[in-house]
C-alpha cells in the first residue's frame, strides 16, 4: 500500500474554491500478483474497505474491534490532517513547520499504530476479509491490510476535500463546511446500525453506491 501524491483529481481548496490543491493525495494499493504501473489507476474509495471491514464483521462477529477502531481512526484524523498542499509543501520542505503540523511520514506511521494496536499482528495475521472484486478478478485481502486502506483513506480524504485543520490554521474564526473524513463514518455507521440498503446510504450521503 501507498500513501501517494500521485492522484489525478486535484480538489478545490475550500476557503478558496477558485483554487485547487498542488496536489491529490491517494491510496495506491497492490495486491500480490499485480504491478504498481497496474494499480495506478484503481484508487479505492473509503466506501470499499468500509463495506469490506463491515462484511468482515459480520463474518467473523467482531464488531466490538471494529467499532472501536473506526472510531479511533476517524477521531484521529477528522481536523487533525493538513490540508493537501500544505502536506505537499511539508514534503518539499518548503515551508516553514508550525506545532500543527504533521509530516507525511508522521502521518503513515500513526496509521501503522492505530492498525497494530486494534489489530495486533500475531492474532489477526491468518483473518482476512471476505472475498471481493478486486479490478477484473476477486480477492480477499487481510483484515490488517483492509484496516490500513481505510486508515490511508480517510487521511486523503480529510487532506483533499476536508477544511476543519485549513480552517483553524489559515482562516480562523471561519466555520467548518465540509465533512471530511466524517461523511465515511457516516457511511460505516449506516452500515453497522441500520438496515437501509446501500443504495439508500448513498442518496442519503450524496455518493456512489459502492457494491
Amino acid at each position: 500500500m501507498y500513501f501517494s501524491n500521485l492522484g489525478r483529481d486535484k480538489k478545490e481548496i475550500p476557503w478558496h474554491p477558485s483554487e485547487k490543491h498542488l496536489v491529490d493525495w491517494v491510496g495506491h494499493f497492490v495486491p500480490p500478483g499485480y504491478t504498481f504501473e497496474q494499480c495506478r489507476d484503481w484508487i479505492p474509495f473509503h466506501s470499499w474497505p468500509i463495506e469490506r471491514l463491515y462484511q468482515w464483521g459480520v463474518a467473523t462477529g467482531q464488531f466490538s474491534v471494529l467499532d472501536l477502531f473506526v472510531d479511533k481512526a476517524v477521531n484521529s484524523i477528522a481536523g487533525n490532517v493538513p490540508d493537501s498542499t500544505t502536506l505537499q509543501l511539508i514534503l518539499d520542505k518548503s515551508i516553514l513547520m508550525t506545532p500543527d503540523m504533521k509530516h507525511p511520514d508522521e502521518l503513515v506511521r500513526s496509521m501503522q499504530d492505530m492498525v497494530s494496536t486494534s489489530f495486533p499482528y500475531d492474532e489477526f495475521k491468518d483473518s482476512f476479509v471476505p472475498e471481493a472484486v478486486f479490478k477484473k478478478g476477486r480477492f480477499a485481502p487481510p483484515v490488517r491490510v483492509v484496516a490500513t486502506l481505510l486508515c490511508i483513506s480517510l487521511t486523503c480524504e480529510e487532506a483533499n476535500r476536508g477544511d476543519q485543520w485549513g480552517r483553524k490554521h489559515y482562516r480562523p474564526g471561519t466555520q467548518t463546511k465540509r465533512a471530511g473524513c466524517r461523511m465515511a463514518h457516516g457511511i460505516y455507521l449506516y452500515r453497522r446500525h441500520s438496515d437501509a440498503e446501500i443504495s439508500q446510504i448513498a442518496t442519503i450521503l450524496k455518493t456512489a453506491a459502492w457494491e
